[in-house]
């Protein structure tokens, strides 16, 4: 295996190795790691890697939307 220029995730907090780490690879293809397992990598291709990130990114805002405050509909002036 060539040797891997890992890059810590922007989005990663704090010095102390709990990050996501990420890596092209020569062939086209991107690496993932979590660097607390750093033998368990993850292999996608770009796209998969844009799709994952797009759903994790849906993800994240639907859990941190507010909650949506449904009204009864309201009745026209007159309507029975």
């Amino acid at each position: 295996m060539p040797q891997l220029v890992w890059r810590k995730s922007s989005y990663s907090v704090g010095q102390d190795g709990d990050c996501v780490e990420v890596a092209p690879h020569p062939g086209g293809l991107i690496r993932v790691r979590e660097s607390d397992d750093p033998d368990f990598i993850l292999t996608a291709s770009p796209a998969a890697f844009a799709g994952l990130l797009r759903d994790l990114k849906r993800d994240i805002k639907a859990k941190t939307a507010p909650a949506a405050h449904h009204e009864a509909p309201r009745r026209a002036a007159g309507a029975p």
